[in-house]
C-alpha cells in the first residue's frame, strides 16, 4: 500500500504536532510525497504504481485535492428538489484509482484509492488517533448494529441478509438519538450499517434523520457524537445515508467537518479500520439490489468472501453497474453512475473482516 501525503501541506496546517502525525501514517506503508503536486500530477504518480499496489490519501481535501465529477442526475434532481438543493457535483477520490484520461475508470477504477481525512489544525490529536487506530490493525468484533429510517425498512433488511446478521433492525421513528439504550446497541459491534437520511448544511449534518413514508416528521435517529463516543475498534461500516461522506463544505461559514459533525469520520475516530459511505446524496430503490442499498450489500458479499475493503468496493462497483447494464432500464443508469461516482472508503483499503 503507497500512502499519498502531502508532506509540506501537514507541516505547514499542523505545525509542532506534524511530524506526529508523518510518522504514524508511516508506518502504515512507504510514502509518495505530493507536495506542491496538481492533483492531475498525483494522478500521474498514482498511475505509475505497480497495479496491484493499493492507495491511501492522508488528509482532507486541503491537503490531497480530489476530483470534482459531473451529477448525471442534477436535471433530475433539480426538478424535484429546487435548484438549490440539488447536487451541483460530485467529490471523488474513485478517478486516482484508474488510467488518466479513461472516464469509464472514472466511475469503474481498478486500483484501491481510500482516503483518510482530517479536519482542522485544532483537531490534531483526532487526526493522529485515527492513524494509530488504523495502523494497530485490530480484529473485527463480534456483534452487528443496523438502523434505517422506517420508509427505508426494506432494503435495509436486504443488506442485513448480505452481511449475515440477524440482530433486529432499528427504525426511526420511532427510535431517536435521545434514546437512552441507543449508545450501547452500537458501541463495539464489528458490522454496522446505517440507511438514514444525511444532510448537506450545518449543523443538520451533524446527525442523521429517520422519517416514515408520508409524514412531515423528520427525526434524529443517530448523532456524531454518539458514533463518536462509540468503542468501534475494527469496525467495519457501510452508509447508505446521504452525505454521510462529505467533507467538503457547503459554504465558507460553515464549521470545519471533522468527528463532532462528521459521521463517517466520528467512525474512524472510534477506532472504525473501514468505513463507505457516499458524498453527495443517495439514490435509494424499493430493495437492497440495487443503488445505494445495493452497493452495500454487493461490499458486505465481498468482504465476506475475504476481499479486502478496496477490492470489495471496486468489484461491488463493476456488479451494480453490470446488473444496471443486463437487467436494468436504461433510464435508470444515471441514477447508477452516480451511485458509482459518489462512493469512497475511508479508512485502511487493506483490510479485511
Amino acid at each position: 500500500m503507497k500512502l499519498v501525503i502531502n508532506v509540506k501541506g501537514v507541516k505547514s496546517k499542523y505545525a509542532g504536532k506534524a511530524q506526529g502525525i508523518l510518522d504514524a501514517a508511516a508506518t502504515l506503508g512507504p510514502v509518495m510525497d505530493v507536495s506542491g503536486l496538481t492533483r492531475m500530477s498525483i494522478h500521474k504518480q498514482i498511475a505509475a504504481l505497480p497495479a496491484i499496489e493499493s492507495v491511501l490519501i492522508i488528509g482532507g481535501y486541503d491537503l490531497v485535492p480530489t476530483f470534482v465529477l459531473s451529477n448525471p442526475t442534477l436535471h433530475v434532481e433539480q426538478q424535484q428538489e429546487g435548484a438549490a438543493a440539488a447536487d451541483k457535483s460530485i467529490p471523488s477520490d474513485g478517478p486516482f484509482g484508474g488510467t488518466p484520461g479513461n472516464k469509464a475508470q472514472q466511475l469503474l477504477p481498478v486500483r484501491p484509492v481510500a482516503r483518510v481525512p482530517d479536519g482542522s489544525a485544532a483537531a490534531a490529536d483526532d487526526f493522529l488517533a485515527v492513524l494509530k487506530a488504523i495502523t494497530a490493525k485490530p480484529n473485527i468484533p463480534a456483534g452487528a448494529f443496523q438502523e434505517a429510517a422506517k420508509e427505508f425498512e426494506k432494503p435495509a433488511l436486504d443488506v442485513a441478509k448480505a452481511m449475515q446478521i440477524s440482530v433486529p433492525l432499528i427504525e426511526s421513528p420511532p427510535v431517536t438519538y435521545a434514546d437512552p439504550t441507543l449508545p450501547a446497541k452500537v458501541d463495539g459491534k464489528g458490522k454496522i450499517h446505517i440507511l438514514l437520511h444525511g444532510a448537506n448544511y450545518s449543523p443538520d449534518w451533524a446527525n442523521l434523520w429517520g422519517h416514515a413514508s408520508g409524514s412531515q416528521d423528520w427525526e434524529v435517529g443517530l448523532s456524531s457524537q454518539i458514533l463518536r463516543n462509540a468503542a468501534l475498534a475494527g469496525s467495519v461500516v457501510t452508509f447508505s445515508s446521504c452525505y454521510a461522506a462529505m467533507v467538503d463544505l457547503g459554504s465558507k461559514k460553515a464549521p470545519v467537518r471533522d468527528a463532532t459533525n462528521q459521521v463517517s469520520m466520528a467512525c474512524l475516530r472510534s477506532g472504525a479500520k473501514a468505513v463507505f459511505a457516499v458524498t453527495r446524496s443517495n439514490w435509494i430503490g424499493d430493495n437492497g439490489d440495487i443503488l445505494g442499498p445495493g452497493l452495500a450489500t454487493q461490499v458486505w458479499k465481498g468482504l465476506l468472501s475475504g476481499k479486502k475493503a478496496g477490492q470489495a468496493l471496486i468489484d461491488a462497483k463493476r456488479q451494480l453497474a453490470s446488473d444496471a447494464m443486463t437487467t436494468g432500464a436504461k433510464e435508470d443508469l444515471p441514477y447508477v453512475y452516480k451511485t458509482l461516482a459518489q462512493a469512497q472508503l475511508y479508512g485502511n483499503p487493506e483490510a479485511t473482516l
